[in-house]
């Protein structure tokens, strides 16, 4: 339904990663890192961060969502909002 609005559309779904549709009907899926969890606070918008910045750049949407995921596991091992890179 969000891809007859939007021309792409990413959901996060935590724990079981991220998908990734786009209005021709194409789905890439991300898994999500494996760690252990200790805040998460500011993971959606290091997930959000590390996947613009793919894309913006270049990334295929996989890979886009691969690093946004990165982002994401690094934000949740972390307390606070601000991981270190």
């Amino acid at each position: 339904a969000l891809s007859a609005t939007a021309r792409r559309v990413v959901v996060k779904r935590g724990a079981a990663g991220a998908v990734w549709v786009d209005r021709g009907a194409a789905v890439s899926v991300a898994a999500a890192r494996r760690v252990a969890v200790v805040d998460v606070t500011g993971a959606g918008d290091a997930f959000a961060a590390g996947l613009l910045t793919a894309w913006l750049a270049g990334a295929t949407p996989t890979a886009a969502m691969g690093r946004g995921t990165d982002l994401g596991a690094l934000a949740v091992c972390t307390i606070g909002a601000r991981p270190r890179p």
